[in-house]
């Protein structure tokens, strides 16, 4: 499990975060409801106006349950043939929340962004990602990834390290992750 909050929690802290706006709106409040029923185990009520709440309320625990277990659900890949149903099932609804940003209702938005399975930008954080693995490498090994053939994960990482460098001294690399970037370089000298 990669996360120990419930589903409850998550529900609990964004109608928290809901309920401090002024802007209630009715759908918010079906999916709200929906999203604290299927969060408790329940069944949402699917009546009038209420089963595209009850199906994403569903869509999301899956979605969450889903990273739990083995993490996030990749959106694409190149063998389609290691892509799981469930997990390209996922992946798609994620890339559909993403595509529809625009016509989510306010609920919708603090749940997905509250969500520690769902991410807005999956190229940021990819990027994130590998600083975070590369940053971890450096506190245990106490150095840089280096292009060790004998570990391929160390490999990715060491050029995707020289491609960011190259990146900075190119200037191309945009000032937020030149930032991040320089604050690995440092840790590196200090180790």
């Amino acid at each position: 499990m990669q996360d120990g909050i419930t589903p409850a929690e998550l529900h609990s802290k964004a109608f928290a975060l809901y309920t401090q706006g002024q802007d209630w709106d009715q759908r918010s409040a079906w999916y709200a409801k929906a999203d604290e029923l299927v969060a408790s185990g329940g069944e949402p009520d699917r009546g009038h106006g209420r089963k595209r709440a009850a199906n994403w309320a569903g869509q999301i625990y899956n979605y969450e349950n889903f990273w739990r277990e083995h993490g996030r659900p990749r959106e694409n890949t190149r063998d389609r043939a290691t892509l799981l149903a469930e997990e390209g099932r996922l992946g798609i609804w994620a890339t559909y929340q993403r595509n529809f940003e625009s016509t989510l209702c306010q609920y919708q938005w603090i749940r997905l962004d509250i969500s520690p399975a769902f991410v807005w930008d999956l190229h940021e954080s990819g990027w994130q990602d590998t600083l975070d693995s590369c940053i971890e490498d450096v506190e245990k090994k106490g150095h840089l990834p280096n292009l060790n053939p004998a570990d391929p994960t160390e490999f990715a990482r060491a050029r995707w390290f020289r491609r960011q460098l190259r990146h900075v001294q190119t200037g191309t690399l945009s000032r937020s992750r030149a930032e991040r970037f320089a604050a690995l370089l440092k840790l590196a000298k200090t180790t």
